[in-house]
C-alpha cells in the first residue's frame, strides 16, 4: 500500500496535468497499480541482466 502522503501527490498530479478530479479511492488504486507495474519492470530487468551475466561467463 502507498502512503497517503503520495496518493494525495498522485491525485494532485493528475489533477493539474488532466483536469481530472480522482477520489482518494481511486489514486490509491492508481497508485497501487504503478507500483505494481514497476516492480515488474524491475524483477524483469533484474532477471535479464542477470541472466546475460551469467551467459557471457
Amino acid at each position: 500500500m502507498v502512503e497517503e502522503r503520495i496518493v494525495k501527490e498522485l491525485q494532485q498530479i493528475i489533477k493539474d496535468s488532466y483536469g481530472k478530479d480522482l477520489t482518494y479511492q481511486e489514486a490509491s488504486k492508481m497508485a497501487d497499480t504503478l507500483v505494481g507495474y514497476w516492480d515488474l519492470l524491475a524483477k524483469i530487468y533484474h532477471e535479464t541482466t542477470e541472466s546475460g551475466k551469467q551467459n557471457r561467463k
